[in-house]
């Protein structure tokens, strides 16, 4: 009796507690969803890679004051149809590789860790970038599906570190099948 009377005294507090702000944002161009504390904005641009250039999405928010992330972003380079079989394993680590060093360098940071991972049914690479003379880092997730690749970062400071979050936001990602 007095356990259950603890449950319903404690629930409300935790519920208090938790950030209700977070939704699902869903792209239909891109296929994909992801769970978000805030509204998306989104940035266009051709890049060039060693197999061409290819347009560049960038769908990203700020975290709010209470939130320990700096900021959320989903990349996404739509590569030619074809250019990644599905047996082409070898070559999507290699992309995967190059892109995780590529944002290192460009983070002039140096990378904590990194390996294999799969999320709802997607083989890509986990990350995390440490930089700012270590008072800054970035965890990250990169995928290639059906020649599109995906790059989920969350940004934080070092004291922040590891937080439910970033959890949150990486493992919620889905990628609409061209079946469904």
């Amino acid at each position: 009796m007095l356990y259950k009377l603890i449950i319903i005294l404690c629930f409300p507090i935790v519920l208090l507690g938790q950030d209700l702000s977070w939704t699902t944002y869903k792209n239909d161009s891109f296929q994909f969803s992801v769970y978000v504390p805030c509204e998306l904005e989104s940035k266009s641009r051709v890049i060039e890679t060693v197999f061409g250039e290819f347009p560049n999405m960038s769908f990203y928010c700020e975290g709010t004051e209470e939130d320990p992330n700096e900021l959320y972003m989903v990349s996404i380079i739509q590569y030619s149809e074809g250019l990644f079989p599905d047996d082409s394993t070898a070559l999507k680590a290699l992309v995967l590789d190059s892109t995780m060093m590529q944002i290192t360098t460009q983070l002039y940071g140096e990378l904590s860790y990194n390996s294999a991972k799969n999320i709802n049914g997607i083989d890509g690479e986990i990350g995390r970038i440490v930089y700012n003379g270590g008072s800054a880092g970035c965890k990250l997730w990169m995928a290639i599906e059906e020649d599109v690749l995906y790059v989920l970062q969350v940004f934080m400071k070092s004291e922040n570190g590891l937080n439910e979050g970033i959890d949150e936001f990486l493992n919620s990602f889905r990628v609409k099948s061209k079946e469904e």
